[in-house]
């Protein structure tokens, strides 16, 4: 019995072994995609002592230390093991899910006309390489699945092109871009005339815009007529005012839709008037008012313009308009109209005219100067336009003064 109890007091005493920690690590994220960096953070590691990684699974150390990043660019099952000095190495199988390709394109020029060519180049990627096909939607009823498609679109305007790319493994990716297709611009050009030619101190001056914009209408005509510098004298294509004697500049400045402005500058010279007047010389006629614009449309070729429209506005109401064609390409010879609503028009040019050829346009309206527009057609190049006016009564147009 005293030995039973001495066994037991001494089995007493004995404490129970201590659990120790076993080394491990953990990674972020949990769920990796291919090309996605991957977080391992050791944990337990003994005191005093330095982890050991093995990542790509070939038995050699690939890194040391309680965190390590990597990056697996394929997907897959990864086994990674961690080793410390004294205790056991650990393994965990890493999956990774593969990466979808990224939809990306570039394209040129940037601010495309309608009908002229436009390059796409995908700049798509893919984790490892892989991207497949790629195809393209101009919705407009074509596609394509080259790497790098031209295209063209034929009208003016906002276009979506869509971009769909797929990887070997079935993954797919869409990138939808706008592409702004407009006409470009082409400035206004400013120009005016006044009428008595010689004007003086004190009488009343006509100024007459002769400004034109190839694409339409202009959108402001503004006037500086004090020398201040200031366009705020007077607006619109029609100014009367008076000089005292001397030299004065004046300037007009016009706008187009697209905010393009043009200024021109030019000096009237208003003498004094005389003490005794003499025999006044036969007055002046007045321009015709509205004075008419005249405008010219098509298209640029090698072998000279399509032309798609002829163009008067702005006469006024029973003025006789005549456009003459001259050179190769004229479908025409003369054609005549009277102003009935303040626009005339001609469009009857089915063939190209060829350079050298001419469109002249006469306005006509009884007593007053009217207008006169000559176009030379060039090859590859716009028109050669010659403004000039037309005296009541006479047949060979003048320079306007």
């Amino acid at each position: 019995m005293l030995v039973a109890a001495l066994a037991m007091l001494v089995l007493g005493c004995v404490s129970a072994p201590a659990a120790f920690a076993v080394a491990d690590f953990t990674w972020d994220p949990a769920s990796p995609i291919a090309c996605e960096q991957v977080t391992f953070t050791a944990s337990d590691v003994p005191p005093g002592e330095t982890a050991s990684w093995d990542i790509d699974g070939d038995g050699l150390e690939d890194g040391s230390g309680d965190v390590l990043t990597h990056t697996f660019t394929t997907e897959g099952t990864h086994p990674v093991a961690m080793d410390v000095t004294h205790g056991p190495s650990v393994t965990h199988d890493i999956v990774v899910s593969n990466a979808p390709p990224v939809a990306s394109f570039d394209y040129s020029p940037a601010q495309p006309s309608p009908g002229e060519w436009i390059v796409f180049a995908s700049t798509s990627t893919d984790c490892d390489d892989s991207v497949a096909t790629t195809t393209w939607d101009f919705h407009d009823g074509t596609t394509s699945t080259d790497a790098n498609p031209v295209h063209k679109f034929a009208t003016a305007g906002l276009h979506d092109v869509t971009l769909t790319v797929t990887d070997q493994d079935g993954a797919t990716d869409i990138k939808t871009i706008v592409v702004p297709v407009f006409r470009p611009n082409a400035a206004p050009v400013a120009g005016f005339v006044w009428s008595p030619s010689s004007p003086v101190a004190g009488a009343q001056v006509q100024l007459i815009s002769t400004s034109v914009d190839a694409e339409g209408a202009l959108a402001s005509e503004a006037w500086e007529l004090d020398g201040d510098g200031d366009f705020d004298d007077a607006s619109g294509s029609a100014v009367t005012t008076s000089f005292a004697a001397g030299d004065h500049d004046v300037s007009l400045r016009v706008t187009d839709v697209d905010g393009v402005s043009r200024i021109i500058t030019r000096t009237i010279t208003v003498a004094a008037p005389a003490i005794v007047p003499s025999t006044p010389p036969p007055a002046k006629p007045a321009f015709m008012s509205p004075f008419p614009t005249v405008r010219l449309v098509g298209l640029i070729v090698p072998r000279g313009a399509r032309i798609t429209l002829v163009e008067v506005r702005g006469s006024p109401r029973g003025a006789r308009v005549a456009v003459r064609c001259t050179g190769q390409g004229c479908p025409f010879r003369l054609r005549r109209r009277v102003v009935e609503t303040g626009r005339v028009r001609l469009s009857d040019f089915p063939r190209i005219l060829v350079a050298g050829a001419r469109i002249e346009v006469f306005v006509r309206a009884p007593g007053v100067i009217g207008k006169y527009v000559n176009f030379r057609i060039r090859a590859g190049k716009r028109p050669v336009r010659t403004d000039r006016c037309l005296m009541p009564g006479a047949s060979t147009p003048t320079r306007c003064t």
